[in-house]
Protein backbone atom coordinates (compact mmCIF):
# COMPACT_ATOMS: atom_id res chain seq x y z
CA UNK A 1 0.00 0.00 0.00
CA UNK A 2 1.28 3.46 -0.88
CA UNK A 3 1.11 5.94 1.96
CA UNK A 4 1.71 9.68 2.24
CA UNK A 5 1.29 11.90 5.30
CA UNK A 6 0.27 15.56 4.93
CA UNK A 7 0.63 17.97 7.87
CA UNK A 8 -0.32 21.65 7.99
CA UNK A 9 0.29 24.05 10.86
CA UNK A 10 -0.50 27.74 11.12
CA UNK A 11 1.51 28.79 8.04
CA UNK A 12 -1.54 29.42 5.82
CA UNK A 13 -1.27 26.74 3.07
CA UNK A 14 2.28 25.45 3.60
CA UNK A 15 1.90 21.68 3.87
CA UNK A 16 4.62 19.19 4.77
CA UNK A 17 4.32 15.92 2.86
CA UNK A 18 6.16 12.78 3.87
CA UNK A 19 6.34 9.85 1.45
CA UNK A 20 8.57 7.12 2.80
CA UNK A 21 11.98 8.70 3.36
CA UNK A 22 11.13 11.73 1.18
CA UNK A 23 9.94 15.15 2.29
CA UNK A 24 8.12 17.65 0.06
CA UNK A 25 6.62 21.06 0.76
CA UNK A 26 3.32 21.84 -0.97
CA UNK A 27 1.84 25.33 -1.02
CA UNK A 28 -0.41 27.62 -3.00
CA UNK A 29 0.97 30.36 -5.26
CA UNK A 30 1.15 33.95 -4.02
CA UNK A 31 -1.92 35.01 -6.04
CA UNK A 32 -3.98 32.37 -4.21
CA UNK A 33 -2.83 33.44 -0.74
CA UNK A 34 0.07 31.03 -0.31
CA UNK A 35 3.80 31.67 -0.03
CA UNK A 36 4.69 29.65 -3.17
CA UNK A 37 7.08 27.44 -1.16
CA UNK A 38 6.35 24.36 -3.25
CA UNK A 39 4.03 22.93 -5.88
CA UNK A 40 0.28 23.38 -5.47
CA UNK A 41 -1.91 20.27 -5.08
CA UNK A 42 -2.98 20.13 -8.75
CA UNK A 43 0.69 20.46 -9.77
CA UNK A 44 1.53 17.51 -7.52
CA UNK A 45 -1.25 15.49 -9.14
CA UNK A 46 0.08 16.29 -12.62
CA UNK A 47 3.63 15.57 -11.41
CA UNK A 48 2.57 12.09 -10.32
CA UNK A 49 1.01 11.41 -13.73
CA UNK A 50 4.01 12.87 -15.57
CA UNK A 51 6.55 10.90 -13.54
CA UNK A 52 4.61 7.66 -13.92
CA UNK A 53 4.24 8.25 -17.66
CA UNK A 54 7.93 8.79 -18.38
CA UNK A 55 8.99 5.98 -16.01
CA UNK A 56 6.61 3.55 -17.72
CA UNK A 57 7.85 4.59 -21.17
CA UNK A 58 11.50 4.37 -20.08
CA UNK A 59 10.91 0.86 -18.73
CA UNK A 60 9.27 -0.20 -22.02
CA UNK A 61 12.08 1.35 -24.08
CA UNK A 62 14.71 -0.42 -21.97
CA UNK A 63 12.96 -3.81 -22.15
CA UNK A 64 12.61 -3.50 -25.94
CA UNK A 65 16.14 -2.07 -26.30
CA UNK A 66 14.75 0.97 -28.14
CA UNK A 67 17.17 3.81 -28.93
CA UNK A 68 15.45 6.40 -26.72
CA UNK A 69 17.69 9.12 -25.28
CA UNK A 70 15.08 11.25 -23.52
CA UNK A 71 11.35 11.26 -22.76
CA UNK A 72 9.50 14.42 -21.75
CA UNK A 73 5.89 14.71 -20.62
CA UNK A 74 4.30 18.15 -20.35
CA UNK A 75 0.97 18.22 -18.56
CA UNK A 76 -1.74 20.78 -17.98
CA UNK A 77 -5.16 20.60 -16.39
CA UNK A 78 -8.40 22.52 -16.47
CA UNK A 79 -11.26 22.05 -14.06
CA UNK A 80 -14.68 23.33 -15.12
CA UNK A 81 -18.11 23.21 -13.56
CA UNK A 82 -20.70 22.32 -16.21
CA UNK A 83 -24.37 21.98 -15.29
CA UNK A 84 -23.48 21.70 -11.61
CA UNK A 85 -20.99 18.90 -12.20
CA UNK A 86 -17.20 19.17 -12.00
CA UNK A 87 -15.24 18.07 -15.07
CA UNK A 88 -11.46 17.74 -15.17
CA UNK A 89 -9.49 17.86 -18.41
CA UNK A 90 -5.85 16.78 -18.47
CA UNK A 91 -3.65 17.34 -21.50
CA UNK A 92 -0.48 15.24 -21.71
CA UNK A 93 2.05 15.97 -24.45
CA UNK A 94 4.87 13.45 -24.72
CA UNK A 95 8.12 13.96 -26.61
CA UNK A 96 10.30 10.92 -27.22
CA UNK A 97 13.81 11.58 -28.48
CA UNK A 98 15.32 8.73 -30.47
CA UNK A 99 15.24 7.04 -33.85
CA UNK A 100 11.80 5.39 -33.74
CA UNK A 101 9.37 4.58 -36.54
CA UNK A 102 5.67 5.49 -36.51
CA UNK A 103 4.59 1.99 -35.47
CA UNK A 104 6.79 2.09 -32.35
CA UNK A 105 5.68 5.63 -31.50
CA UNK A 106 2.03 4.58 -31.79
CA UNK A 107 2.70 1.63 -29.47
CA UNK A 108 4.41 3.92 -26.97
CA UNK A 109 1.31 6.13 -26.90
CA UNK A 110 -0.68 3.07 -25.85
CA UNK A 111 1.99 2.17 -23.27
CA UNK A 112 1.72 5.69 -21.77
CA UNK A 113 -1.98 5.05 -21.18
CA UNK A 114 -1.06 1.91 -19.22
CA UNK A 115 0.94 3.73 -16.57
CA UNK A 116 -0.51 2.95 -13.13
CA UNK A 117 -1.34 6.56 -12.24
CA UNK A 118 -3.14 7.04 -15.58
CA UNK A 119 -5.20 3.93 -14.84
CA UNK A 120 -6.07 5.17 -11.34
CA UNK A 121 -7.10 8.62 -12.59
CA UNK A 122 -9.18 7.26 -15.46
CA UNK A 123 -10.76 4.47 -13.41
CA UNK A 124 -13.40 4.38 -10.71
CA UNK A 125 -11.96 6.18 -7.68
CA UNK A 126 -13.43 5.77 -4.23
CA UNK A 127 -12.12 7.92 -1.39
CA UNK A 128 -13.09 7.02 2.16
CA UNK A 129 -12.53 9.66 4.83
CA UNK A 130 -12.34 9.05 8.58
CA UNK A 131 -11.71 11.70 11.21
CA UNK A 132 -9.30 10.59 13.96
CA UNK A 133 -9.90 12.52 17.20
Amino acid sequence: MTQVTAVIGRDRYKTELTAGSHFIIADEPLHDGGADLGPAPYQLLLSALGACTVMTLRSYADIKALPVSRITAELSMQVKDVDGKRHSYIQRHITIEGELDEKVLHRMTKIAEMCPVHRVLSGDIQIHTRLNN
